[in-house]
């Protein structure tokens, strides 16, 4: 099932708060897909440290979307961003900016696929970037900014993105999803056909 998760307009945007908006709201999910919304108001870029390597995935005053994966739960992945996207002011210090960039995201729950795997959310993950990849392409929403190849940090044209593009790529994530289920009924089922 897709669910689309963004923080309520009154919400103070701390990580307290968004970590118990998403338990709330999801409280189920363990492990599947996503595409996440950033932007970035401010005039540096956000970096992320993941496993030690800094790089660029927000640009001063742009936007990224970013599919990935999430295994043991939402929030632990959530937790993940929290703790490395960050700026760099002048004096050298990391200011923490996850609540602050994240927009909306939009997550395909995987927790009851059994495909006799420890993770379905792995076996789907590269279609799923793959796909998001050429909503982007369709749309023409990639900034002009070298990029490295295969990023899952898309880098797109803020100024293209509009209420009705995030219609359209929701639509586009509901086919995908309902792709996915579909071939994960079939690789589940012991005759390797749709239930």
């Amino acid at each position: 099932m897709l669910h689309e998760f963004r923080l309520s307009p009154s919400a103070a945007p701390g990580w307290d708060t968004f970590a118990e908006q998403v338990s709330n709201r999801l409280p189920q999910m363990r492990d599947g897909l996503y595409v996440f919304f950033f932007t970035n108001d401010l005039t540096e870029v956000v970096r992320d440290n993941n496993r030690g390597r800094e790089k660029t995935v927000i640009h001063a005053a742009g936007a990224s979307l970013k599919p990935g994966k999430f295994e043991g739960g939402l929030v632990r992945r959530m937790a993940e961003y929290q703790a490395h996207l960050h700026w760099v002011d002048t004096l050298g210090r990391q200011n923490w900016v996850f609540t602050q960039c994240f927009r909306f995201g939009i997550l395909l729950d995987l927790s009851q696929c059994d495909l006799g795997l420890p993770s379905s959310a792995r076996v789907f993950e590269r279609y799923w970037i793959d796909s998001v990849n050429q909503f982007i392409d369709k749309e023409r929403l990639w900034a002009p900014i070298r990029q490295l190849a295969r990023s899952e940090w898309n880098y797109i044209e803020a100024s293209g993105w509009s209420a009705e593009v995030e219609r359209r790529l929701r639509d586009f994530m509901h086919d995908r999803a309902d792709r996915i289920l579909k071939m994960a009924a079939v690789a589940g089922s012991p005759s390797g056909t749709v239930p």
